[in-house]
C-alpha cells in the first residue's frame, strides 16, 4: 500500500542528481532524456508523489524507481522534510536491474544526511550546496532538450 502524502500550498519539489545520473541522462539521446526528466517532473509535480514512485525490489531499504518506457529511474522520495519535497536521483538506465545494492546504499546515505536537519534555513542550505533543481528548472531543462 502506498502512503499519500497530500502537498501543502508551501511544499517545492526539487531534483537532485547524483553526477553519475546527470551524466546518464546527458548519454540518452534527446527523446529519452526528455522522457526520463518528465518522469520526475511528474513525481515532483503529483499532489501524492509517493504514488508515482515504485519500490525498486524487496532487498533494497531506501532505493525506489520511477518508470517511463523502457528507462529506470532509480530514486529516493523524501517528503518528510520542513516545506520540501526532494527527489535524489542516482542511476538512469535502460531497463536493467543491476548494481541496486550500489544505489540503496547510497539513498540510505542521504536519506541520514536528511535526519539532523530541523529548519527551513537548513535544508534551503543544504538544498543549494547540492544544486537542487525546482520543477520548473526541470522543465526549462526538457525545453532545451
Amino acid at each position: 500500500m502506498v502512503r499519500e502524502h497530500s502537498l501543502s500550498d508551501t511544499d517545492e519539489g526539487v531534483a537532485i542528481f547524483h553526477e553519475k545520473a546527470a551524466a546518464e541522462i546527458h548519454d540518452l539521446d534527446a527523446t529519452k532524456s526528455r522522457n526520463a526528466l518528465s518522469a520526475m517532473i511528474t513525481c515532483l509535480a503529483s499532489p501524492a508523489p509517493e504514488s508515482v514512485v515504485e519500490k525498486a525490489y524487496a532487498t533494497c531499504e531506501e532505493l525506489e524507481q520511477l518508470r517511463q518506457g523502457d528507462l529506470r529511474i532509480y530514486v529516493k522520495l523524501v517528503t518528510d522534510i520542513p516545506e520540501y519535497v526532494v527527489l535524489w536521483v542516482f542511476a538512469v538506465k535502460k531497463h536493467r536491474y543491476r548494481n541496486l545494492g550500489k544505489f540503496d546504499a547510497r539513498a540510505c546515505r542521504k536519506v541520514a544526511a536528511f535526519n539532523p536537519i530541523e529548519s527551513v534555513d537548513d535544508v534551503e542550505a543544504y538544498l543549494a550546496d547540492q544544486q537542487a533543481l525546482s520543477v520548473d528548472e526541470l522543465r526549462d531543462l526538457k525545453a532545451r532538450l
